[in-house]
């Protein structure tokens, strides 16, 4: 996190690596939108194609995971948490998405992969909030936990209602960090737990 007090040298992987998180930010709100659209069609009687609604789950689970990889976290602790919920999270989609479509078993997997991956987003999201004062960043995580839940059950009628604003206050953080000198995101070096 940032110490305004402090400016350090950024070489080309700390660079490389605040343009990934925040590329994943980005990435993150538009594939939730995404996510969003695509149940609001289901909802409109007009269904996408579908291989695009597991495609729009491994795909913000992608984002989620280019963002907490390149996570500048002082604590080690809510750092690992962070980082390893999202891969975790691609895993158990895989694994739903390996298994034959008849077996009851894919798609609740399939859904709790992106569950653990926005469990990462919301994290992200509340360690967010100590830096700006977006409105509905602490509501967030409540948002995404709840369409997580509405996804398993499929209800395409409140979903969109859900993400809809979570993807657009997830874009409004993403626009605020980009704005942001690079440096921020960096802090302090040697504050970091190893």
């Amino acid at each position: 996190m940032a110490d305004p007090h402090h400016i350090p040298t950024l070489d080309g992987h700390d660079r490389l690596t605040v343009t990934l998180y925040r590329s994943g930010l980005v990435l993150s709100a538009l594939s939730i939108l995404a996510i969003a659209v695509g149940y609001g069609l289901r909802a409109a009687l007009l269904p996408p194609p579908a291989w695009l609604g597991p495609a729009l789950l491994v795909a913000s689970g992608v984002a989620v995971s280019v963002a907490t990889a390149n996570l500048h976290l002082y604590d080690k602790r809510i750092r690992w948490v962070l980082q390893g919920c999202a891969p975790a999270g691609l895993a158990l989609q895989a694994l739903g998405l390996a298994m034959p479509d008849l077996w009851l078993a894919s798609w609740p997997l399939q859904v709790a992969g992106l569950g653990l991956g926005w469990v990462s987003l919301s994290g992200i999201a509340l360690k967010e909030q100590f830096c700006f004062r977006i409105f509905g960043l602490r509501a967030t995580p409540a948002l995404l936990a709840l369409a997580v839940l509405l996804i398993l059950i499929d209800w395409p009628l409140a979903i969109p209602y859900l993400l809809g604003p979570a993807a657009v206050v997830l874009f409004w953080l993403a626009l605020a960090k980009l704005r942001q000198p690079m440096h921020f995101d960096i802090g302090d070096k040697s504050s970091y737990q190893v």
